[in-house]
Formats: structure tokens, sequence, C-alpha cells
């Protein structure tokens, strides 16, 4: 079964404040449970009043097995 990985990208958003771009390299594995991925990279900021105003996967790059990884 091919595997792929991909990058997730955050906007966080706080009035008065420039926003703020976050990026993360995740493999499928995650794809499950991204939103918590999202929240674990974001929650410090979210707990100073930040919120997240986008969530995207992007480039995402398919593998033809699970043994190859991102840095082969």
């Amino acid at each position: 079964m091919p595997h792929f990985h991909f990058e997730l990208h955050l906007t966080l958003v706080k009035f008065g404040e420039q926003p703020i771009h976050m990026t993360k390299q995740v493999m499928d594995i995650y794809m499950s449970i991204i939103h918590e991925v999202a929240y674990s990279m974001a929650k410090s900021y979210i707990e100073q009043g930040w919120r997240v105003e986008q969530l995207e996967c992007r480039n995402f790059v398919w593998l033809p097995d699970i043994t190859m990884t991102w840095g082969d």
C-alpha cells in the first residue's frame, strides 16, 4: 500500500496582531488525528488568546512503501 507525507499549514490570528503561520511535515499515519496534531502545534498560542483561522494540508508526496521517509 502506498504511503505519503504532507505539510500541515496553520494560520493563527489575534485581534490587533499580525497573523502567525506555522508549518509541520506530517506522515500519513497521523491523517486521522490531524486536528490533534494542529492543536498541539498551536497550543501555547491558543492559550494566549490566538485562534486557528486556517488549517491546510499541502504538498503531498507519495511513497512506494512505508520504509521510505521524507529523508530518503
